[in-house]
């Protein structure tokens, strides 16, 4: 049987389950706009409550990468709302989970067989409901592609405000890794590309997390007047401290020139070009190591890789580690590699060593070329060699470029400043709101 005859047939079999899904997706939509307009006949005045609608990683997976799920807590920046409502996107499972008297979490899977706009619609008819019983006063979308159609969906039925936040530069993600990092639509990056133009360009506010998302968002749609930065921050009160824990004599490192590297193990944080730079090192130095802290699906062709160019002494993967840990283990290091990174180059920053960093997306926001650390050209790795060991070479500047990355970035992202404009934006987007609610 040739392929193109199997995808006939295969198309053939999946219509009914699709005409299905399609007159599922119609009733669920009809029955949210009819509670819609009955919440406009039956006004009620709304609390300060926010609902997001969030893709990607579930509560699990969440709490194995940083060990905690205070990460969360930054939905309700300085606890502005009473009621954080967080629902997960195509998570691996139904859940709710009340995490503290504030903040709930709804997991939300995406059933078998196709059913995807019964999914989303569902999903539009359940966050209606809950803005309506709950009195939502804000709806936020964490991307601009499905998360930001359902809410924007929602906003109309029940005239909530609406908001969505930029948190990457997804046409890079997608030109590194494709569609792992970056997202489709039925297969197709230029349907998600027209719905993401439609979403910022009709969305009331739109929230990147650094300047050059502003830029990105602009491009693609969205009105100069409607963008917001509200910076990511970080709890900076553990890398005030001293260090706790001597992990530097807990690993075994002796006396070795420490380079590391903390994030997810994928192709878009430059994982080839890591191993690379570690095994041009090798050929300059012999007392440096490269510590890995995280996980991720490269992990495994990482170790092959490791092997075939004699790098299992010189490389050390530890997988996850506590997140509490993290500010002893980046201070311990004596360069901070961040090639894309997103908090991790914050909390590089923050823990008073230099960065080097490849001159890709908002990196030089914080990492300035030679007073807190180096830019490199992207996959240059002779250039980042080049920069690790002119700062290995000279101690005395390397310890002031460590220092000017600290203060540059308790400056900008300490978690008491951002929280500060988030509360400012959100106010401002309340000031929106218009309907039956505001009587």
């Amino acid at each position: 049987m040739t392929l193109s005859l199997r995808k006939a047939l295969k198309l053939i079999g999946q219509a009914p389950i699709s005409l299905l899904d399609a007159i599922l997706a119609i009733f669920l939509t009809a029955s949210a706009i009819l509670l819609g307009i009955a919440f406009r006949i039956i006004p009620r005045k709304r609390r300060r409550r926010i609902a997001l609608l969030v893709p990607g990683a579930d509560i699990a997976s969440i709490h194995r990468k940083y060990g905690t799920l205070s990460v969360y807590f930054q939905d309700n920046p300085s606890k502005y709302f009473e009621k954080c409502y967080r629902f997960l996107f195509g998570a691996p499972n139904n859940s709710r989970l009340e995490l503290r008297q504030d903040f709930i979490v709804y997991e939300r899977k995406i059933p078998r067989f196709h059913l995807k706009m019964t999914y989303i619609a569902k999903l539009i008819l359940e966050i209606s409901v809950l803005t309506i019983r709950k009195r939502v006063s804000i709806l936020h979308a964490r991307d601009p592609y499905l998360c930001g159609l359902v809410m924007w969906v929602a906003s109309k039925v029940t005239c909530t405000p609406f908001c969505v936040s930029i948190h990457a530069d997804y046409d890079l993600a997608y030109a590194i890794s494709g569609k792992l990092e970056s997202p489709v639509i039925w297969g197709s990056r230029a349907a998600a590309k027209r719905l993401e133009r439609f979403i910022l360009s009709h969305a009331p506010m739109v929230l990147p997390i650094r300047t050059s998302l502003a830029k990105y968002a602009i491009r693609n749609g969205a009105r100069r007047q409607s963008i917001r930065i509200i910076p990511h921050g970080i709890d900076m009160t553990p890398y005030r401290l001293r260090n706790l824990t001597n992990y530097r004599k807990l690993l075994r490192f002796g006396r070795k020139r420490i380079i590391c590297f903390v994030g997810r193990l994928s192709k878009y944080n430059y994982t080839d070009d890591v191993l690379e730079i570690a095994h041009r090192m090798t050929q300059r130095r012999d007392d440096v190591v490269f510590l890995l802290v995280g996980d991720g699906e490269e992990k495994l062709n990482m170790e092959a890789r490791c092997r075939q160019l004699n790098l299992t002494d010189v490389v050390r993967f530890v997988g996850y580690m506590p997140r509490e840990t993290i500010p002893d283990i980046r201070r311990m290091a004596d360069v901070n590699l961040c090639l894309m990174a997103g908090f991790s180059l914050i909390e590089g920053c923050a823990a008073g060593r230099p960065v080097v960093s490849y001159d890709v997306d908002w990196h030089s926001e914080l990492v300035r070329n030679g007073e807190t650390g180096y830019l490199i050209p992207e996959h240059n790795v002779k250039a980042a060699v080049d920069a690790i060991c002119r700062l290995l070479e000279n101690p005395r500047r390397s310890r002031a470029m460590g220092e000017n990355a600290r203060r540059l970035a308790f400056e900008h992202h300490s978690m008491e400043k951002t929280d500060e404009i988030k509360v400012r934006a959100y106010k401002e987007l309340l000031r929106f709101q218009s309907g039956p609610s505001d009587k």
